[in-house]
């Protein structure tokens, strides 16, 4: 059964309830004017669903538990996009992020941080593939330099430590 309910705060909804918590599918709007539109469970964001932040960001993807959790993409106000994989609130596991700038990541995360195998593209085209450390380059990998030089590199903690061309 749909209902319209004030809540606490202020927030309205329109949408099903059970026991008078939010339950289903349903539409929330805060006071301050951020929204969200999709599924609830317990009161909380559960299942699939889309928020828009009246700072102009904006996500649609999984929950769990009122947590951004599953596939889901986040749009930050500045254009900032990650498209991937979510737990707990972070980005975690596979995924895309492409900053304002042009720059590009497309590999494994952990904890909101590039971390394993992935390919970063610099804003002016140079590529490079390699481990991820908490962040920083970390390990064997190939660069691909913007005029056609290839180097097998090894990073230590974001630093190139050793580079051989090919």
């Amino acid at each position: 059964m749909y209902s319209v309910a004030e809540l606490e705060g202020g927030a309205l909804y329109w949408g099903e309830m059970a026991a008078g918590k939010r339950a289903g599918r349903g539409i929330n709007r805060w006071e301050n004017g951020d929204k969200y539109l999709g599924d609830w469970l317990r009161d909380l964001q559960h299942g699939k669903g889309w928020n828009d932040w009246v700072d102009g960001s904006c996500y649609v993807g999984g929950y769990k538990d009122g947590v951004k959790d599953g596939l889901g993409e986040y749009i930050w106000e500045d254009g900032t996009k990650y498209i991937g994989e979510w737990k707990d609130n972070n980005i975690e596991g596979t995924g895309k992020y492409t900053w304002s700038d042009g720059r590009e990541y497309f590999g494994e995360w952990n904890n909101g941080v590039m971390h394993g195998f992935g390919v970063f593209i610099s804003k002016d085209g140079k590529k490079y593939m390699c481990t991820w450390a908490n962040g920083k380059k970390h390990g064997p990998g190939t660069t691909f330099h913007k005029e056609g030089k290839v180097t097998q590199d090894t990073w230590e903690h974001g630093k190139v430590v050793n580079s051989v061309p090919e």
